[in-house]
């Protein structure tokens, strides 16, 4: 009896070590936040500290929460969010974090079960090491930089909230086409109407779901599978039309030509490439390098090139692998490309990757574990080396990168940075404004 209890004990112990590692790690790398306080001079103090935070759970106030667009913005159970914070600790900078750093673990967790259970479903990226590739992407990408800004900006705690229900449906849309359930199609749903309600990115799910619809082998001329794609689409119509009608509440910051976006859009989707790749000097704020109606650098003219080339290179090489992760990356970036005008007043933000980092970092792992055992074992420990060096690399630059949003004075002190190292910018004189306003 007491064998077989030991047995038990360690059988649990295995298969929670992973989960168990996940947490470890991001709170290490995460734990200043902790100790930060509301960014006042930048949004926290209307985002997060308003009448509707205050406003109790009166039948008044939820109405208005789940119907108003509030400065442009319309993401009620992320308002839900800091309304339950409130209410339980007041405005508690310590609290505010804390459930914004809970909401990380749980979105890292769930890319560690997502994409265990998607491979295992997959039969176009299937191996042998399905967990082990799960787990070090999902390693890899809770202690990425370029989350930073997500995790430590509690305006930005919907980039989280709508992250996890994103995920809780992808995980959801695998169990129905596992077991053609009722359940499973409704659940689905209703994760992906939430992940909307969290914020505005989640319309792109009907897309994401056919990807995976793809890669686990599931016929697309099936005339099935598109009628179960009509509840999905509508509500992405849907979610686009708020979403605009939401922006138009806010007059746009910047309003550039269609021509002057496409160009603007290339550089952008450039940049978040290589954020997620190799990320460099990270900073909160980058800048239009023009101002409308201005002629583009020249630099501007080869970013079209040079993404016209990657998308051959990737149509000529036609991997499994670099069509799911260059296509789950784009999907979930698209938005946020200023092809459609929106009101931002910088070209790219390091929070809009949150979700399509998943994609790159899984491209990293699935590549090092498809080499790593076809080597000769001299090669083998250089491979090994460089993902570790890589691992402490991101870790170490997250944690550091973390005490840039302590609080108003250090943004203010990062700005002034930013301002001498690019003089050239045209929005100099704006961006003092706005933070000395």
């Amino acid at each position: 009896s007491q064998f077989s209890h030991c047995m038990k004990a360690n059988t649990m112990f295995y298969t929670l070590r992973p989960y168990i590692i996940l947490v470890s790690i991001v709170v290490l790398v995460y734990y200043p936040v902790l100790n930060h306080d509301f960014l006042y001079l930048w949004d926290d103090h209307w985002v997060v500290i308003n009448h509707y935070t205050t406003g109790g759970f009166s039948w008044s106030n939820l109405y208005h929460i789940f119907t108003d667009f509030y400065h442009g913005q319309f993401s009620p159970l992320n308002e839900m969010n800091y309304l339950i914070i409130y209410s339980l600790f007041g405005y508690s900078s310590f609290a505010f974090h804390l459930v914004d750093l809970g909401w990380h673990i749980i979105n890292v967790l769930l890319v560690f079960v997502f994409l265990d259970t998607f491979l295992t479903s997959s039969q176009r990226l299937s191996t042998t090491h399905n967990r082990k590739i799960a787990f070090l992407t999902a390693f890899i990408w809770g202690i990425h930089p370029v989350n930073v800004e997500a995790v430590s900006w509690l305006s930005a705690s919907k980039i989280l909230i709508y992250s996890a229900f994103y995920l809780l449906a992808l995980l959801s849309y695998l169990k129905f086409c596992q077991k053609r359930s009722a359940l499973y199609y409704g659940l689905t749903l209703l994760l992906f109407f939430c992940s909307f309600l969290s914020k505005e990115q989640a319309v792109v799910f009907s897309l994401c779901t056919l990807l995976v619809d793809y890669f686990i082998g599931r016929d697309l001329k099936n005339i099935q599978l598109w009628e179960e794609k009509i509840p999905f689409s509508l509500l992405s119509i849907y979610g686009g039309l708020v979403t605009i009608l939401s922006q138009g509440i806010s007059a746009n910051e910047l309003v550039y030509s269609f021509s002057e976006r496409i160009f603007l859009a290339c550089y952008a989707l450039f940049e978040y490439l290589t954020k997620c790749l190799l990320p460099f000097k990270l900073s909160y704020l980058y800048p239009f390098p023009i101002l409308p109606g201005e002629s583009l650098p020249v630099r501007f003219w080869i970013y079209p090139f040079i993404l016209i080339m990657v998308v051959y290179c990737i149509y000529l090489l036609r991997k499994n692998i670099i069509l799911f992760t260059s296509l789950f990356f784009l999907i979930h970036i698209a938005v946020a490309l200023h092809i459609i005008s929106i009101s931002r007043f910088t070209v790219t933000a390091d929070r809009y990757i949150y979700l399509s980092c998943i994609g790159i970092c899984f491209f990293v792992v699935y590549t090092f574990f498809d080499k790593i055992y076809r080597v000769t074992q001299m090669k083998k420990w250089l491979m090994i080396l460089g993902i570790t060096v890589y691992a402490l690399y991101l870790g170490i630059y997250s944690n550091s990168y973390t005490r840039v949003w302590e609080n108003s004075n250090s943004l203010k002190k990062e700005l002034r940075l930013l301002l001498k190292e690019r003089k050239d910018f045209n929005q100099i004189q704006e961006l003092q404004e706005l933070m000395l306003k």
